[in-house]
């Protein structure tokens, strides 16, 4: 299965849930105050995911998830054989 190109970050602390009205609400998740809070996440143009957690939301501000997916290209060449 061919995964598309995608990159986001999502906060691991909360979900978003409907009410009996059908109106979105945030909550707390069931990780809420347990371990990092944020992710950044990408899928390359090979299909495979890539990852990486952090506590902080100013990192998410600062440009984290274009690093990561710099970080990861790093790790492998173009034909994503290991360099």
């Amino acid at each position: 299965m061919k995964r598309n190109r995608r990159a986001g970050v999502e906060d691991l602390w909360t979900k978003t849930v409907r009410d009996e009205h059908g109106n979105q609400q945030t909550v707390p998740s069931a990780r809420h105050g347990i371990g990092m809070r944020w992710r950044a996440r990408y899928v390359d143009d090979r299909g495979q995911e890539h990852s990486k957690a952090f506590p902080a939301r100013p990192m998410r501000r600062s440009g984290w998830t274009a690093r990561l997916r710099r970080s990861c290209r790093g790790r492998t060449s173009h034909r994503g054989t290991p360099s």
